[in-house]
Formats: C-alpha cells, sequence, structure tokens
C-alpha cells in the first residue's frame, strides 16, 4: 500500500518532452563505464538534455517525421539513451535493437530486422558502421561531432501520444512490438518509485542490464531519468567476462544509497564466477535496494548471494523481488526491501504497483478464477 503523503509529494514529469526538460536543470549525472567496465566517464544532466534536443534536430534534418521508428541498434553509452530521448523528443519512436552478437548472430539479426521493417515501413535505423555493413539497409550512424547549437525545441505533448516502441523479451513466443505511450512509462515508473519505500532523488541507479530489454531501459534507465536519480551504466559484456566490475560500479557510489536490478541469473553468477582476491576492499553499504524479476526469482539464489556477500557490507534488507512484463511496460507487482515471503519453494513477487490491476482469468474465456 502506498502512503498518501509519499504520492502526494512525488513529481513524475507526465512526458519524455517534460523529463528532458526537467534534466536541463538537475546536478546529477549520467556515468557510462567502457566496454570492459573498467573506466567511467560522467556527463551532467544538463548537457545529456541538450544532446538529447541536438539529436532530436539532427533526426529531424534527416526526414524523419513523427509516428516514424527509428531503430536504435548500438552499444550501451552516451549516444543510445541520448538519440533515443532524442527520437520521442520530434514525436518519432526510437526502438532499441539488441547488438546481433547478444541474440545469435548476424543472421538472426537481419531476419529480425527484416520483419521489423514489414511491421514498421519507413523505420528508419541507426547503428554502428560495422553492424550497418551487415545489415542490408541502408544505416545512419551517430554523428562524431553533434551540432549542440542545433536544438529541438521541447515543445509540449500529449501525454496520450506513443513514446517508443519495445520488443518483448521472447522468453515464451517470437518477440513482439509494444507501443508504449508517454503516460505509460510515467506511470509505470512512477509505481516503481513509489512501491519501492526509499527510492528517491538522493539515489543512484547502477545497471549492467541491456537497454533494449524492458527491465533495464525502463526500470533502470527511464525511471532515474524520470525523476532526476543518477544512473550509472555498464554493458552487459563487461557483467558477463568480469561480474565482479557491476559490484565495483554500486562501491564506487559511497556515500550515496545505490539501487540495482538483476535477474536472477545476475546475482547467482555472481555467486559462482567472482573470486575471493576481487572482493579485498569491497565496501557493498551504499547498496539498499536490489530488484530481482525477469525470470523465476529463486530463494536458494538470493540466501547465497547475501551469505557470500555479507562480509562486504552488503545489507540483509536489500532484496526486492518483482515481477514484470514489456506488455504492461515494465513493472506489475514489487516487493519492499526487507523480509519477502517464501511458501514452497516460491518467492512472492509482491503487489501491484500503483495504478495497476491484477486478475487471474481462464485464457479461454477471460471469466476471473
Amino acid at each position: 500500500m502506498v502512503e498518501p503523503s509519499r504520492a502526494s509529494s512525488l513529481v513524475t514529469p507526465p512526458t519524455v518532452v517534460a523529463a528532458v526538460e526537467a534534466l536541463s536543470e538537475h546536478p546529477t549525472e549520467l556515468v557510462v563505464y567502457d566496454r570492459r567496465g573498467r573506466k567511467a566517464t560522467a556527463r551532467a544532466y544538463p548537457e545529456v538534455a541538450r544532446r538529447a534536443r541536438a539529436f532530436g534536430a539532427w533526426f529531424e534534418a534527416r526526414g524523419v517525421r513523427p509516428g516514424e521508428v527509428v531503430f536504435l541498434c548500438l552499444p550501451t553509452g552516451y549516444d543510445l539513451v541520448e538519440a533515443f530521448l532524442g527520437a520521442a523528443l520530434v514525436r518519432a519512436l526510437p526502438c532499441v535493437l539488441a547488438l546481433p552478437r547478444a541474440i545469435g548472430g548476424l543472421e538472426v539479426f537481419r531476419n529480425r530486422l527484416g520483419l521489423l521493417a514489414e511491421a514498421f515501413p519507413g523505420g528508419h535505423l541507426l547503428t554502428t558502421d560495422s553492424v550497418g555493413a551487415e545489415a542490408g539497409r541502408a544505416f545512419w550512424t551517430p554523428p562524431t561531432e553533434l551540432d549542440t547549437g542545433r536544438l529541438a525545441p521541447l515543445d509540449p505533448i500529449d501525454p496520450e501520444e506513443l513514446a517508443y516502441v519495445q520488443l518483448t523479451s521472447g522468453s515464451t513466443t517470437e518477440p513482439k512490438a509494444v507501443a508504449i505511450s508517454h503516460a505509460n512509462v510515467a506511470a509505470n515508473t512512477r509505481g516503481i518509485v513509489l512501491a519501492g519505500e526509499g527510492l528517491g532523488e538522493a539515489e543512484d541507479y547502477v545497471s549492467w542490464l541491456p537497454l533494449y530489454h524492458d527491465m533495464g531501459l525502463v526500470g533502470m534507465c527511464l525511471t532515474a531519468l524520470f525523476h532526476g536519480s543518477g544512473l550509472v551504466l555498464l554493458s552487459p559484456e563487461a557483467f558477463v567476462g568480469t561480474p565482479h566490475r557491476w559490484l565495483e560500479a554500486i562501491a564506487a557510489r559511497a556515500g550515496r544509497s545505490v539501487v540495482t536490478t538483476a535477474p536472477n541469473f545476475g546475482y547467482q553468477w555472481c555467486v559462482d564466477r567472482i573470486k575471493p582476491e576481487k572482493l579485498v576492499g569491497l565496501d557493498l553499504s551504499p547498496l539498499r535496494y536490489a530488484c530481482c524479476g525477469a525470470e523465476m526469482v529463486r530463494p536458494e539464489t538470493l540466501a547465497a548471494f547475501r551469505e557470500r556477500f555479507r562480509p562486504y557490507g552488503l545489507r540483509e534488507d536489500v532484496f526486492a523481488p518483482c515481477y514484470g512484463m514489456a506488455e504492461t511496460t515494465l513493472a506489475v507487482t514489487m516487493t519492499r526491501p526487507g523480509p519477502y515471503r517464501v511458501h514452497r519453494g516460491r518467492v512472492s513477487c509482491g503487489v501491484p504497483i500503483e495504478g495497476t490491476r491484477v486478475r487471474i482469468v481462464d485464457p479461454n474465456t477471460g471469466s476471473p478464477l
């Protein structure tokens, strides 16, 4: 149950445009680690907002019109975040795509791109030179020198207009395209913040999740940007190859409270793969809230992670199991940090977030069960 005082005091921009406008005056920053997760650079939010507007003008100069889809197939980084925001500012529909190596190679990527081109004729592709050369269609690459003297205006947008297109994860069927409105993303990010007691402006969101996945895009990136929290991004490759880099990025936010999230796999990967010598000097006390979702949450994994990293300052009450799906923007149910229910080996993923109702129905008739 959301406390009325918290709900009334939380300010959530109603659109991506309003969120970018708010970032223009916000003192926090976007931090991006290199592909190996070793070196980090920071960019203040006012500069991120300015570059997002410059990307919007850049898209318009290339003929992108409202309602057209802009496929973004880029590594985790500034260009991806700013191009996403910029496309939404000019009422195009950004759609983040996985790089070929993340979905089985070039053939799978070409097939998926072909299906998307049929579904969204007139779409545009922004990607790297190497991917574009193999894509089999026209593409753009991000400008080497973005003209920040030419900015898209921050014209108000109806919150019910579409903001972006999200591909489902394809865990049970082939990926589907879900159209998300500005109102959808504003409501979902607000619900996430309200459901997680203590999520607020003073926090940093630290994530290695890919931005083509709704958990990374909405749960981490857009929730942080819509509410002015700091955002720290590592690449999925950095995490998989060197999982201790994720924990180091959390520890590096000393003096601030940190939010992170991962599927069950991510926590188990840390337990299994991080060698003791990589943990020397690590302090995980900044971590206040660790969501776990996107796949079955296993109580033995959470217990093993807690036991393994307790000596390094991990709090007992950080875990918050959750459930969501792209068709609902992201979050459906969440728990607050602290003790969570386990029944017959199953972890409870909490209660519906603000503005969300859950019904269990017969799949054939739609009748409530």
